[in-house]
């Protein structure tokens, strides 16, 4: 009975730890251009013209962010998925243009897109809440 027990208290143990998810963090490395982001009031903001935003997603955990191929920031990144829900942190926020994104986002990756959100509670007009990049390698 005790085998049983310490069995059972051992798998809600492990089931509940926080894991990296490894095929979200596959997914997310590459070469990531931006595309867009909006707030929650509605408004849209896009790049100016003829500004190349990049940001690039590195297996060793590094990131880096260019505008017009010229390095304005860098740092480090880590992912997570908690209870079916992926999110990335950055060592710093992500500041490019007219790119402002904050440094904790939940994250996903559909049809050559990475879409970050950044979680507002309570809900503030105006606040970035999602943006959007495309895949470029």
């Amino acid at each position: 009975m005790r085998l049983i027990l310490l069995s059972f208290i051992l798998l809600c143990l492990f089931s509940s730890c926080k894991k990296e998810n490894s095929h979200s963090f596959l997914n997310i490395l590459g070469s990531w251009q931006w595309t867009y982001s909006s707030s929650m009031d509605g408004d849209t903001v896009r790049p100016s013209s003829g500004a190349v935003v990049t940001l690039v997603l590195n297996i060793n955990s590094s990131y880096s962010l260019s505008l017009n191929n010229t390095e304005v920031s860098s740092g480090n990144f880590s992912t997570l998925t908690e209870e079916g829900i992926s999110f990335v942190r950055f060592s710093d926020y992500l500041i490019a243009d007219r790119l402002f994104v904050s440094p904790n986002n939940a994250y996903f990756i559909k049809d050559g897109s990475l879409m970050l959100y950044f979680p507002v509670v309570p809900a503030v007009v105006g606040v970035i809440t999602d943006t959007q990049f495309t895949k470029v390698r």
